[in-house]
């Protein structure tokens, strides 16, 4: 037969645990400073697309960017803005 397994529960294990790592530490930390750089694009349609939010648009999909208002929907494909009959 098996052994009756004791019933005294353990002690749960905490859910992070600190592990020491030797890491060496630099004595001085250098500061670099990266150029500005742009990453946004298509200004005039992102200008655009906060307009219509302005105007009681949303957001109802991310993949890709879609908006909605009513019945009234319309897609940003490519970097541009592809609706069926948006006025």
């Amino acid at each position: 037969m098996q052994e009756q397994l004791s019933s005294t529960p353990r002690p749960a294990k905490p859910a992070t645990r600190s592990v020491p790592v030797s890491v060496p530490i630099p004595a001085v930390i250098e500061v670099v400073e990266l150029p500005d750089r742009q990453q946004r694009q298509l200004d005039a349609l992102r200008l655009h697309i906060n307009n219509l939010l302005a105007d009681k648009w949303v957001i109802a999909s991310r993949n890709p960017l879609t908006l909605q208002r009513g019945e009234q929907v319309c897609y940003v494909l490519h970097g541009m803005l592809v609706s069926d009959g948006l006025v």
